[in-house]
């Protein structure tokens, strides 16, 4: 998926509805056709992941799925363990 904003694209986003909004990266939609750009959502100190994704685990506890950039040793490229997470404020953390 991807969307054209007036200065750049925005590719292999994750979309998600909230039941009145289609959010998209940091642009919000209510008919998947008209943009509004965001401030970004979610940012998280972490040090190489992109396209990240916050989800449920199993035990209903809130985790941080990405894909591993690029690492000491050069790329990865692959997706990460769950990473936990916590609220603080408006703020996501990984949990330590």
């Amino acid at each position: 998926m991807s969307l054209r904003l007036a200065d750049h694209w925005v590719w292999d986003s994750w979309l998600v509805e909230d039941g009145v909004d289609y959010h998209l990266f940091h642009a919000r939609s209510t008919d998947l056709e008209s943009w509004e750009v965001q401030p970004p959502t979610p940012p998280v100190d972490h040090r190489s992941l992109y396209a990240g994704r916050l989800v449920r685990d199993g035990s209903g506890r809130w985790v941080l799925l990405g894909f591993r950039d690029t690492e000491e040793d050069g790329f990865v490229g692959e997706i990460c363990d769950p990473i936990p997470v916590n609220l603080d404020g408006e703020q996501v953390r990984i949990a330590r």
